[in-house]
């Protein structure tokens, strides 16, 4: 089953067994493939800047829920 982007519509389709296979060993990366896992914000070296990023959000929602209830 899946989502057709061009009309939206889910779609079921039966496929045989051997078919699926195929289907899905297209997926499967060759030997010693490097994949890479996690890029960007979510890299590893990015930690303690978002560490620092979500204390600061979490420091001004306080704030401004302290301010609401003073009013």
């Amino acid at each position: 089953m899946y989502t057709r982007h061009e009309d939206n519509k889910t779609v079921t389709e039966t496929i045989p067994a051997l078919d699926f296979i195929q289907k899905l060993i297209v997926h499967i990366p060759e030997k010693h493939f490097k994949m890479l896992r996690y890029y960007g914000i979510y890299a590893k070296h990015h930690k303690q800047e978002k560490k620092l990023l979500v204390l600061e959000i979490y420091h001004k929602k306080l704030h401004y829920l302290n301010n609401i209830e003073r009013l």
